[in-house]
This record gives C-alpha cells, structure tokens and sequence, in this order.
C-alpha cells in the first residue's frame, strides 16, 4: 500500500511538471502567458497587453460529424512597443489543415500551439493581425497568449 501511495505521488509530480512550459528560467501554466520584455521573462495569468478578438463569421453541421464554426481571430496589440513574435495556445485540438494565417501549429500534452508566421514582422503597437481556422463545435476555442517577445 505503501508503494502505491509513493508511485501515485511521483506520476502526479511527473503529470503536474509536464503540463508547465518554460519561460525563461521560470515554468508557466497552461493558460498563462509568458512575456519576454528586453531578456526579462514573466508569467501572467492574463495578457493585457494584447487583446483576442474571435469572430464565428460561418456555421455549419456535417451529418454524423456535428456543428463547425469558422472562426476569424483578430490579435490587436496595446502593449505601448512592438511585438517581435507570439505564441498563441488553446486547450482544443485545432487541425492544422484548417488554420489559415498562422505557422508551427502543433499540438502536444492537450494543447494546440501556434506561431505568428515568419512573414509577419511581429505586431506594431496599436495594430493587429488577423487569422482563421474551423473548429468543431458551435463556439470559438479558447485561446490565449502562451508567450509573447517585446521589442
């Protein structure tokens, strides 16, 4: 009983490790953002300096497979300096083949992260950026900033 107590304690150790990223010298949660600003990293719960607008602009149902919504994301930075680069992340497994506008998408421990494209220049301050994926379901994902890199 002993054993199983002490095996039970070290998987959850290991599980609760493993859904952390790195951030800098620090581990960030799922659901925090991790922000680089001049080498210096932080975690925070919520990202004020970047705002997530999710538009559903189509719905649809495919039989068997059930309800879909397209999704447009607009990313609009309030930060006060440009944005060199950002992660965005979501809890739902989002296709790949269905996200338009974004590049590295990859999912991996239940979260789907993706990269700014490398055309994109980053975001200057007081502008956006706008991009697109299908999910299913009849609601947007859940996304938030996973890391972001200040200039």
């Amino acid at each position: 009983m002993k054993f199983l107590a002490v095996l039970l304690l070290a998987l959850l150790a290991i599980a609760s490790a493993s859904a952390n990223y790195q951030c800098g010298r620090f581990a960030c949660l799922p659901g925090h953002s991790c922000i680089c600003d001049k080498g210096v990293f932080r975690c925070v719960y919520e990202c004020n300096d970047l705002q997530i607008v999710q538009t559903v602009v189509n719905r649809w149902t495919d039989g068997a497979e059930g309800p879909s919504v397209q999704v447009q994301v607009q990313i609009i930075n309030h930060s006060g300096v440009s944005i060199k680069d950002l992660v965005m992340a979501s809890a739902v497994r989002l296709n790949a083949n269905q996200i338009w506008g974004v590049d590295k998408c990859t999912f991996s421990n239940g979260i789907t992260v993706m990269d700014l494209p490398n055309y994109q220049n980053g975001i200057a301050n007081g502008s956006s950026y706008t991009f697109g994926y299908v999910a299913k379901g009849d609601q947007a994902a859940h996304l938030y900033v996973q890391n972001v890199y200040l200039m």
